[in-house]
């Protein structure tokens, strides 16, 4: 052993040494190999410095060229190349058929799994990305994996716990050596299997190329390893514990689907998916459950548990379902602004997102909706003529509409009609002044969750006077997720967000201003601490030149929720399949991708998996 430990300590020197004809100088600490002076690569000219190592250790059928005849020296060495050269090295069974324990050694890497897993207790693992531990086969290996591996295949392991590293300190840059990887470069300065570079540097995230690796390789063989006993096969991982998501207790509206997935940590570190080892059940009504599909019923609490699996007999998911958070709606409301008629027709449809059932009353009558739509004729007097309507769902949520219809006096015998609402714009100045423009009362709101505040639409007229012509027309939300406006002008904040506030005319002269839509912000309650980010749907198809809405919401310690699309920032992976603008997901061409987002509110929060999206033609 202390040959080994000898001839290890040679290849750790920084010289510059003759060799034959040939002068070498290498300012690294894996220079001073004897090398020959001719190589059957085409770019590994003669006397280069690794030219004879290279040439041995492929006839040892340790390392491979390229099929051009080439062998890029000068080429860093990629991890799966690396481990492959190792298990070769060393005569590891194959694991012919196995399965990677790595999501990233797929594809154009598929070709290195069984090497990779034959071999993978000589790499230290990486650090876990979404609930996985990666390889990174594409990337360098660096200069202190290559030490961890040395150590490893040596047997030096058993000195790893009690190293000296105050060995460390020769070098300036010892903080650019990983925690983990820290012991084991001691154990390899102590052995004499590495030095530092001339400068005082360790280098220890620096890659390595071709050549250096090569002849590394063949020196080893040389001086002989004596680990005959070197047992690195990897023992059938156990489940040690057991994630669910979403996290209990879940929060679910009326209506809502979600999944139920499971991460597992195996006793060699690493994160699997165990979803397709679950079969959840649940005997309350308030929700359903179809393989791993829960779908929210009605408002209650239920309790989800997994019973087909010793692993998970003591995992439960709490789901408490709420009422829909999104208030009914009236759409298409029709009805004459002014008439002289003794009655007037007063219809449109309503709808509830939840689908719940809806009860329509006007001025507290109960009106019968057939198939989503209403009409009702009400009886008028002269002058104006309000009427409330109040569409309530099964769960209570309510939206408040208010009709305000005028009766004029006829000036002739006989019934006359006035445009309705929706035709042309209202002009109820009785000077000579010319409507001129309209405009909104404030420039933009802002408004805090919960709050309300009354803005209002003024028809503005040449002589400089103004009216207030709110109620003449319908006015709209573009998201009444983040607030709502009624007939009257009254703006309530919802939840955090923005959106803009419009209303409807028909046809108008060109010569009369109109505003731009009415900008309103709504800033969100103190919610708690963010827990986690969900998606608003688990999969998305749409066809190509298509869109559709997709939401990221934040999920709070309070239980609520909060829309965090724009805040994080969602895009696409392939911007040749769809395209991402806010939250409006567009189709471009027929194909597969996934949605991720660029930033994240906070760290240590529950990340949802990347939500496909399926683009048909």
């Amino acid at each position: 052993m202390k040959k080994i430990l000898a001839a290890f300590a040679a290849l750790t020197l920084t010289v510059s040494s003759m060799t034959g004809a040939f002068a070498i100088e290498y300012g690294s600490e894996w220079s001073g190999y004897e090398s020959a002076p001719v190589s059957s690569f085409t770019d590994v000219p003669a006397g280069h410095w690794a030219a004879g190592n290279i040439d041995r250790v492929v006839k040892k059928g340790w390392f491979d060229g390229y099929p051009d005849g080439s062998f890029h020296p000068n080429a860093s060495i990629r991890r799966c190349e690396a481990m492959t050269v190792f298990v070769k090295f060393l005569g590891l069974s194959l694991k012919v058929d196995a399965q990677s324990s790595y999501a990233d050694v797929k594809g154009d890497n598929a070709w290195a799994i069984p090497y990779i897993e034959a071999g993978k207790k000589l790499f230290p693992a990486k650090e876990a990305f979404n609930g996985e531990i990666p390889f990174l086969p594409d990337q360098p290996i660096t200069r202190e994996d290559t030490v961890y591996a040395l150590v490893t295949a040596l047997r030096y392991t058993d000195e790893v716990a009690l190293a000296d590293q105050s060995v460390l300190n020769m070098f300036k840059d010892q903080n650019s050596i990983s925690a983990l990887i820290k012991p084991y470069v001691a154990v390899a300065v102590k052995r004499g299997l590495v030095a530092g570079y001339d400068d005082g540097t360790i280098g220890a995230q620096d890659p390595l190329t071709r050549a250096e690796f090569a002849t590394l390789l063949y020196r080893a063989s040389t001086i002989g390893f004596g680990n005959s006993e070197l047992n690195l096969e990897v023992e059938e991982p156990t489940v040690e514990d057991i994630t669910i998501s979403p996290s209990s207790p879940y929060q679910a509206s009326v209506g809502d689907s979600f999944e139920v997935k499971a991460l597992a940590k195996m006793s060699d570190g690493i994160i699997t998916d165990y979803s397709q080892s679950l079969s959840p059940v649940s005997t309350d009504s308030c929700i359903s459950v179809t393989g791993t599909t829960v779908k929210a019923l009605s408002p209650g609490t239920a309790t989800i548990r997994f019973l087909n699996d010793a692993a998970l007999a003591d995992k439960t998911l709490t789901v408490i379902v709420s009422a829909p958070s999104e208030a009914p709606r009236f759409e298409g409301l029709t009805y004459p602004s002014s008439t002289a008629e003794s009655t007037a027709v007063i219809s449109g449809r309503v709808t509830d997102a939840s689908g719940a059932a809806l009860t329509l009353d006007i001025d507290s009558e109960t009106i019968n909706v057939s198939g989503g739509s209403f009409r009702k004729e009400v009886l008028l007097e002269t002058g104006t003529n309000t009427f409330v309507l109040t569409l309530t769902n099964s769960y209570g949520r309510k939206t408040v509409e208010t009709v305000r219809i005028k009766r004029e006096a006829p000036s002739t015998p006989g019934p006359t009609v006035a445009p309705t609402v929706t035709a042309q714009p209202i002009d109820n100045n009785t000077s000579a002044a010319s409507l001129t423009a309209y405009r909104w009362s404030v420039e933009s709101l802002e408004i805090n969750e919960g709050e309300t505040s009354q803005i209002k639409l003024l028809a503005v007229y040449s002589d400089g006077t103004t009216k207030d012509c709110t109620s003449n027309y319908t006015l709209k939300s573009s998201d009444t997720n983040v607030a709502t406006i009624n007939s009257s002008g009254v703006i309530k904040g919802i939840s955090g967000g923005s959106c803009n506030i419009s209303f409807s005319m028909g046809a108008v002269s060109a010569s009369i201003s109109m505003p731009r839509a009415l900008s309103v912000k709504v800033t969100a309650a103190d919610s708690g601490t963010l827990t986690a980010l969900e998606w608003s749907m688990n999969s998305m198809t749409v066809r190509a030149g298509s869109t559709k809405e997709i939401k990221l919401y934040g999920v709070y310690s309070d239980g609520s929720r909060r829309d965090l699309t724009e805040e994080c920032g969602v895009y696409a992976m392939d911007e040749s399949i769809a395209t991402v603008s806010g939250n409006t997901v567009k189709g471009v061409g027929e194909g597969s991708t996934f949605l991720w987002f660029d930033s994240i509110p906070t760290s240590n929060i529950n990340l949802p998996d990347m939500l496909e999206v399926e683009v048909t033609n």
